[in-house]
């Protein structure tokens, strides 16, 4: 994971990858999925912002502070809030962030489904036990 409000600078751009300096750490970044119709620059549009996202997380409520510190979700949560804390679903999983659902692969080949209102709230979160304990923020 990257953490968030890290700065990114693409030192290369490779075919699929890029080489990033993640707040002064050498990574490689690139996309494993859609390949054949994702260029690694629209990946990083889809996946990057240049606003800080800090400011705008202080002001929320703490218990969803807490939440997105802790990459995490809760009932209620905006989109937005979403995207801050798990970051975007796979482009081929999820083309449209206006659809009613989203899923996440989560470790030990499961799966998440986050069903939004049509208010865009959070609403529900589908999926194994396993997988809800993964993503649902249970803390205060």
């Amino acid at each position: 994971f990257v953490p968030l409000g890290s700065r990114i600078k693409v030192t290369e751009w490779g075919k699929q990858r890029a080489a990033v300096l993640i707040d002064g750490r050498k990574m490689r970044l690139g996309v494993d999925y859609m390949r054949e119709t994702l260029s690694i620059q629209s990946f990083f549009e889809l996946v990057t912002t240049p606003v800080d996202p800090r400011p705008a997380i202080a002001a929320l409520p703490e218990a969803t502070r807490n939440a997105i510190r802790a990459a995490r979700v809760l009932q209620g949560m905006t989109r937005e809030q979403v995207l801050v804390s798990l970051g975007r679903p796979r482009p081929d999983l999820v083309p449209n962030l206006d659809a009613k659902e989203w899923r996440y692969d989560v470790p030990g080949d499961d799966e998440i489904f986050l069903l939004f209102a049509d208010s865009g709230a959070l609403a529900e979160i589908d999926g194994s036990r396993k997988a809800r304990k993964l993503i649902l923020y249970e803390g205060t």
